[in-house]
């Protein structure tokens, strides 16, 4: 019990995930469970059992280490009863999960996460981009200066559209090739939908930009202040 509890305290403080214990001579007691099943104590259920305490605070790292841990135990229950003299088909559970239909038997968390970090990114630095190119020029008297010039609030938008979407363009380059070379997490589906997508999801991020400060944009240039005079 000493040991249980230097384990429990372990996982309060937030050294382990969690404490799994195993009780005294288990193999034995888990193969009379099995031969016995109608007729096991509960004692022997008891000692057949293992006892798994997890952190659940963080959700995917506790369904990996439960899945770990029904992984082993399966292995083993198999090979304890390869040793008795009985198939291991005895130890598998009624349920045959053939292979899947999309995806991998057995993904890793790194390909669950990059597509949603890969959109994140491009969507905030084409928002953030876009926001801060409006801000300084704005800031720095460039718009006000381009509408006494006689530029309309459609160039504006052409503009602030061309320059951006070249900037996303070698932002979406980057994403992918490190992605895709660097970290290496696979490409399973059509690269041209890939980079479709990319670029739709960078074009949201400054589309809502643009929505959101179209307010700022005058209806109408500002009148020219220079007056012509005949001779």
């Amino acid at each position: 019990m000493h040991l249980i509890e230097e384990a429990m305290v372990d996982v309060e403080v937030g050294n382990s995930w969690g404490y799994v214990h195993v009780p005294a001579n288990f193999s034995v007691a888990l193969m009379d469970r099995f031969l016995y099943a109608a007729e096991a104590s509960n004692e022997t259920i008891d000692m057949s059992t293992i006892d798994v305490r997890l952190d659940m605070t963080n959700q995917q790292v506790a369904f990996i280490v439960s899945r770990e841990i029904l992984k082993a135990f399966h292995s083993f229950f198999k090979a304890l009863v390869v040793d008795y003299g009985y198939s291991s088909e005895l130890a598998s559970i009624p349920v045959k999960f053939g292979p899947p239909i999309h995806g991998v038997q057995e993904p890793l968390f790194t390909e669950y996460v990059a597509p949603g970090i890969m959109v994140m990114i491009i969507f905030y630095m084409a928002l953030g981009l876009t926001a801060m190119a409006f801000v300084l020029e704005r800031k720095q008297g460039l718009l006000q200066r381009s509408y006494v010039a006689g530029v309309t609030n459609v160039e504006v938008m052409v503009a602030y559209l061309a320059t951006q979407i070249l900037v996303m363009t070698v932002q979406i380059t980057f994403t992918l090739v490190f992605l895709l070379a660097v970290f290496h997490v696979p490409n399973r589906g059509s690269i041209e939908l890939v980079i479709l997508v990319a670029f739709l999801q960078g074009l949201c991020g400054m589309a809502f930009v643009t929505g959101s400060l179209g307010a700022e944009f005058p209806t109408n240039a500002p009148p020219n202040p220079i007056h012509h005079r005949g001779c």
